[in-house]
């Protein structure tokens, strides 16, 4: 049985105890009570919730009601009322959903006007083959607690292996679906799909929810940088990533413009990184996380005959082994002890 806490100290739930995998969280930990006691105050964890089945991610939904909504893997999405220790049901779609490892109910994103359209959208890796699947769901008319089960699917994404699928989903500040999609699994990338602008896997995709392209449920904004006669996928606005499982947008700078405020959160063994998404060109948009580990040119890219010439500006991998780059979420207020 898992459990979900929250900090005394902070707003946000602690999803450090619930995430499928995060490196080495001991020691960032370690550091948040060393720097916290110095300041005279005393980090605390106090149990929400006990109960939950490979609870793996937690939002709410901007609509002021001040709810939690908690994506379990398997693929049940419950809610649960502040001041409440019993959560509900929100949404049930295990039947569809292939779990186990790192596939299953990945991610979920509300509507910025979700109060008024009662648009949510998930992600999830589906039963029978492991393809990922981006789908929009409505909260019922009558309940705001329970969702209805007409699934409308965006984009249906084969996967070749069953691990790296990503998961993360956000609606930026400019009102576009970010979603993140790993590089389609095995190790190092055999097939080279994060490099490939004709490939969806790798990327981090913006799409436009708002304004369907004919028959596609969805458009792609003119400003992602493969757009229209540019040769790739419209969807594509950044490449070259192993596996976007967590990432963020920057609330606190102010700034409108999702292209400044997307980053891509690691960290290594005693602090975190950050990588900041530049401008969407084809030039800053891509990212050699496939050609390189760290400073180590993975021995994939020579048997390939792949370029090596551009290197990465800085290693993440920990001084104590090599923890998996899957990303996080960081606090705005201590960001360097965000776990």
């Amino acid at each position: 049985m898992s459990r979900l806490y929250v900090s005394c100290l902070a707003v946000t739930v602690a999803v450090a105890a619930v995430m499928l995998a995060v490196a080495d969280t001991r020691a960032a930990g370690q550091d948040f009570a060393q720097s916290t006691t110095s300041r005279g105050l005393t980090p605390q964890l106090q149990p929400v919730l006990s109960g939950l089945s490979s609870p793996l991610y937690v939002t709410n939904a901007k609509d002021g009601s001040n709810r939690l909504f908690i994506v379990e893997q398997g693929g049940i999405i419950k809610v649960l009322h502040p001041g409440s220790t019993t959560p509900t049901v929100f949404l049930n779609i295990t039947p569809i959903v292939l779990s186990g490892g790192e596939q299953g109910l990945l991610g979920l994103a509300f509507h910025p006007q979700y109060a008024t359209n009662r648009r949510f959208f998930v992600n999830y890796t589906r039963q029978t083959d492991g393809a990922t699947v981006i789908a929009e769901y409505k909260v019922s008319a009558g309940n705001p607690d329970v969702a209805d089960t007409a699934e409308v699917t965006l984009l249906t994404i084969p996967q070749p292996f069953p691990n790296h699928n990503g998961g993360m989903i956000e609606f930026g500040p400019d009102h576009f679906l970010y979603i993140g999609m790993g590089d389609g699994g095995s190790g190092n990338d055999p097939g080279n799909r994060s490099q490939n602008v004709n490939e969806l896997l790798g990327k981090i995709l913006r799409i436009n929810v708002d304004i369907p392209d004919g028959q596609i449920p969805y458009s792609s904004p003119a400003s992602n940088p493969f757009f229209g006669s540019t040769a790739g996928r419209d969807e594509i606005y950044a490449l070259g990533f192993r596996n976007p499982f967590r990432w963020s947008f920057d609330r606190g700078t102010g700034q409108d413009d999702a292209v400044d405020s997307l980053r891509q959160q690691r960290r290594d063994c005693h602090r975190d990184r950050e990588i900041r998404l530049a401008r969407a060109r084809r030039s800053d948009a891509e990212y050699h996380i496939v050609l390189f580990d760290g400073f180590e040119i993975a021995a994939l890219i020579y048997a390939l005959g792949l370029d090596r010439t551009t290197t990465p500006k800085r290693s993440l991998f920990a001084s104590l082994g090599k923890p998996a780059q899957t990303g996080f979420r960081v606090g705005r207020q201590h960001p360097q002890h965000a776990v």
